[in-house]
């Protein structure tokens, strides 16, 4: 089956011995849905099936056979971004759906990092970690109910810095797995330090699944504090605005801002 002009043979066969069957969607209510993100990408291919691996190991073998019939690969996560990250570019597309890698794998509440699964969501982190009195050292999107670690990590839409994503774990195209940070040392690395090596993690931060598909996510965790504080100010001038925000920067106080222009 294929969506016209690059005409591959779909192997259908090689997939469902991967994943099993009712894992590899082929429908065309499916693909059309799995195909798009918030926004409207109509002149886009359809993905040709969606496949939905279970492990690692069954992204490994995937990759490996689009990689022998020339289909193209998209990761897909939450599916609420609006960037056309993961649309089919062309066609001959697998849509490698892997919102079944959601496991928490590790709160390690001493060392203050957790490792989950790529398509955890921020949600379902938030609950697991709020009854230790923690959170990600990163804040979550407001769509964290469907958003996932592992898009955030794809899409580089961190609220300031991406620094808190210590390690990843990656499958290249190839079917290898490339662990970054301390958790590449070859002997019981524990993913508690980025700063291991060439920064890996910096590099497949921000790629939308284009160096490899992510698989596993540490972040570093920070106590919740005990007090939170709000304030909205009103600015008669942009350059007014982005001046205030400069000085609160360089105070070193420990807060989030957004500045709105005036559009």
């Amino acid at each position: 089956m294929t969506n016209g002009g690059d005409v591959r043979e779909l192997p259908l066969h090689e997939l469902t011995a991967i994943v099993g069957t009712r894992h590899v969607l082929t429908d065309h209510a499916s693909r059309e849905l799995f195909s798009r993100d918030v926004y409207f990408w109509d002149d886009a291919p359809l993905a040709d099936a969606i496949v939905q691996p279970g492990s690692p190991q069954e992204i490994a073998a995937v990759l490996k056979v689009a990689r022998a019939h020339g289909f193209a690969v998209a990761p897909r996560g939450g599916g609420v971004s609006y960037t056309g990250g993961y649309v089919p570019a062309r066609t001959a597309t697998l849509m490698l759906d892997v919102s079944r890698l959601n496991a928490i794998h590790e709160i390690n509440a001493q060392d203050h990092y957790v490792t989950v699964g790529a398509a955890c969501t921020w949600q379902q982190l938030d609950a697991a970690l709020r009854p230790l009195g923690l959170r990600p050292a990163i804040k979550g999107p407001i769509s964290g109910s469907h958003a996932t670690i592992g898009g955030i990590a794809s899409q580089n839409t961190g609220s300031a810095s991406m620094a808190p994503f210590l390690s990843l774990e990656v499958i290249l195209a190839d079917g290898r797995t490339v662990r970054t940070g301390s958790a590449g040392i070859a002997r019981a690395g524990a993913p508690f330090s980025r700063c291991y090596g060439p920064d890996l993690t910096g590099l497949f931060l921000g790629d939308t699944g284009a160096f490899g598909i992510k698989t596993r996510c540490t972040l570093a965790l920070e106590v919740i504090p005990a007090g939170v504080a709000f304030a909205s100010v009103a600015f008669p001038t942009l350059t007014a605005l982005t001046e205030v925000m400069s000085r609160i920067g360089q105070s070193g106080i420990r807060c989030h801002m957004l500045g709105m222009d005036p559009v």
